[in-house]
């Protein structure tokens, strides 16, 4: 049988088990020497992984599934990276608060991102502020 979820369904998925973070990683390739990458990864079995990133497809984003994620954590983990993924991801939840209490930072910082401002120091600036590393 294959599960897919409707979009309220996603919703609540993502709410509640949606980990949102964006990672600053030191990179001299880029102009202000740092990479800004944001990422939304989900923890479960395959099969439930499997029906999220299939019903997630209908709404034009692709996932990475792997089996475990390291060796250090072996659990089935399923990634949205790519920002028109991550945009499509978010577009499809309303303004509600998430479980861990990390949409909303992650949203201001999407939107630095988008706006391309992440590429300048005051941007970086900003995005480290959000996530409480400044």
């Amino acid at each position: 049988m294959i599960v897919m979820y409707n979009k309220d369904m996603i919703v609540g998925i993502l709410l509640s088990k949606g980990n949102f973070t964006v990672s600053i990683q030191k990179n001299n390739r880029f102009s202000i020497g740092y990479r800004i990458s944001p990422k939304i990864t989900v923890r479960g079995n395959m099969n439930f992984l499997e029906a999220i990133s299939r019903s997630l497809k209908q709404h034009l984003v692709d996932c990475n599934i792997k089996e475990k994620e390291s060796s250090k954590s072996p659990r089935p983990i399923m990634k949205i990276t790519g920002l028109n993924n991550i945009i499509n991801t978010i577009a499809l939840i309303p303004d509600l608060p998430d479980a861990n209490d990390k949409l909303e930072g992650f949203k201001q910082a999407l939107k630095i991102i988008i706006e391309g401002k992440h590429k300048r120091l005051d941007g970086l600036e900003t995005i480290m502020k959000i996530k409480g590393v400044l």
